[in-house]
């Protein structure tokens, strides 16, 4: 089965998610996501992660002390995020959004930084490239801006 079908799979049945999506990447994928967290979150810093699914690098923001808004389109990853609870040092509200939607909910310079894993391989260029101009505009201009594609297998910072 190729990485996109099961990947799809695993997104039609969230509570095989995690597990699933940890066999996937050879168990790397905690690594990745604290990686990300590390790079984007800090205490009092607010992040958005796009396509939060069950919610592992909002929490991991969280727990360095960010104030986390994590969106996803799946009702069923969100519900599983929910249960997970949140680290005493941050926050996180959780919306059942897409990543077309941003632009709609959120005012421009609305965060410190923007969050991202396994999320834009799902977009078509056209649609990463809309995504990626809107999250621009909703960052703080002034801090410095990090955009990241992360692969199951690897991470590369890009921007």
């Amino acid at each position: 089965m190729s990485t996109f079908l099961y990947m799809r799979l695993l997104e039609s049945s969230p509570a095989r998610y995690d597990r699933g999506i940890h066999v996937l990447s050879r168990g790397k994928i905690g690594r990745v996501y604290e990686r990300v967290a590390e790079l984007v979150a800090a205490r009092g810093k607010s992040v958005l992660d796009v396509g939060c699914g069950t919610g592992a690098v909002a929490l991991a923001c969280a727990a360095r002390g960010a104030d986390v808004v994590g969106i996803d389109l799946n009702p069923g990853m969100l519900e599983i995020a929910r249960t997970k609870g949140c680290p005493p040092a941050g926050s996180v509200e959780w919306l059942e959004l897409s990543a077309m939607e941003i632009e709609d909910r959120f005012p421009e310079d609305a965060f410190d930084a923007v969050a991202s894993c396994l999320t834009f391989s799902e977009l078509s260029p056209e649609e990463q490239s809309y995504v990626l101009k809107v999250l621009h505009s909703r960052m703080r201009p002034s801090l410095l801006t990090k955009c990241f594609r992360v692969r199951v297998h690897g991470a590369s910072g890009i921007g």
